[in-house]
Parts: C-alpha cells; sequence; structure tokens
C-alpha cells in the first residue's frame, strides 16, 4: 500500500489526518510531518526523508503539501530527486480523503491525478450552489403544469 505524507507549516498536517479519521477512519501507511517555528530546511528535509523510508514498501509514496514554494514545497523537490515520491501542493481535506480511498487501487503518477482533481473539485462555492438550486425551483414553480 502507497504511503502517505501531509507535510506542511505549523499543525497543519496533524489537524487533517485526525479530521480525515473522522470520516473515512484509522488509516495505515499516513504521516504529518510539520515545519514547526524556528525550523529550518535541514531539520524538514530529514523529518521527511525519514518518514519517506518508514513508509515505503517499494510502490512509493505521496507527499501532500500545503503551499507551492515554501520550505516544505522546496524541500520536498530536491527529495523527490532522490526518492520514489510524487509531489502535490495545495492539501485540502477532499484531497487527502481521496488519495487515502483510492491509493490502494492506483498506482503512484494515477495517484498524483487523483489528488490534484480531488483538490480542484472540493474547492465550491456554497452560495452558488443554493442560488442555482433556488433558481431552479423557481422556474419550475412558473412553468404551467
Amino acid at each position: 500500500m502507497l504511503g502517505i505524507i501531509v507535510a506542511a507549516h505549523g499543525e497543519m498536517p496533524r489537524g487533517l489526518i485526525e479530521t480525515s479519521k473522522m470520516i473515512v477512519g484509522r488509516a495505515e501507511k499516513i504521516a504529518a510531518v510539520e515545519l514547526l517555528e524556528g525550523e529550518g530546511p535541514e531539520s524538514l528535509r530529514d523529518k521527511l526523508k525519514k518518514a519517506v523510508e518508514s513508509l515505503d514498501s517499494g510502490e512509493g509514496v505521496m507527499v501532500l503539501l500545503d503551499l507551492y514554494g515554501g520550505t516544505p514545497s522546496n524541500v520536498s523537490a530536491l527529495l523527490a530527486r532522490e526518492l520514489n515520491i510524487e509531489v502535490v501542493s495545495g492539501v485540502n481535506l477532499p484531497m487527502l480523503l481521496e488519495i487515502i480511498v483510492k491509493r490502494a487501487s492506483k498506482n503512484l503518477k494515477e495517484l498524483r491525478q487523483v489528488a490534484i482533481y480531488a483538490g480542484r473539485e472540493g474547492i465550491r462555492s456554497i452560495n452558488e450552489i443554493v442560488e442555482k438550486i433556488e433558481s431552479e425551483i423557481k422556474e419550475q414553480s412558473q412553468k404551467p403544469t
């Protein structure tokens, strides 16, 4: 089974993983790697490399990041050259849940596409959805029967 790492600034990774447990239950082979205040790139590199090595059973590891261009992103980009990892930035809960659910049936490159799609699709304007439904209901009620 592919490993998953959520790497981000502060305590965000742990929060996302704990929240995912509320929805899909406890997941195996998943780790939070946090860049805490005062830590530098070398410290993060050591933590990320150790997490990848502990989770990789030969199939690779998906690394989900908070922010493109930040320290976790830059460190992961360098590690991607030496480790079997796919790195996707912009992690959100829909992305993480989809990766957890689909990782058993996808390879690492396929999972990258799943992550990108789920992350984008998870961004919605609830107001727009409600307005559209209300508009459709209004149109239906005005049609002659």
